[in-house]
């Protein structure tokens, strides 16, 4: 919501007044971003130095270190965890 946006802005210029000079690029609501799957997607996106730790639905916070992993790993070795792949044919998001 746009009230949940300025909250988070709030918040974020409370930890870090600079936020205010920082330029808003986008700004998209939605709920609890997900595949079609249930599996986040982590890993290369296919635009160069882009990799992605996406659609984790409510498990987000939880799945963090595990993703955080997983987006090492693949940094330092090339490794995308089958499972997770954004290359998968996940049938369209949920």
């Amino acid at each position: 919501t746009a009230g949940g946006a300025r909250r988070l802005l709030a918040a974020g210029r409370a930890l870090w007044p600079a936020v205010d000079r920082a330029e808003l690029v986008a700004e998209s609501a939605r709920d609890r971003p997900a595949t079609a799957d249930g599996l986040p997607l982590v890993g290369p996106s296919g635009v160069a130095g882009v990799v992605l730790a996406a659609g984790h639905y409510r498990h987000g916070v939880v799945l963090a270190p595990l993703t955080a992993r997983l987006v090492a790993d693949h940094l330092a070795t090339g490794h995308v965890d089958p499972a997770v792949d954004p290359r998968r044919t996940t049938g369209g998001a949920r």
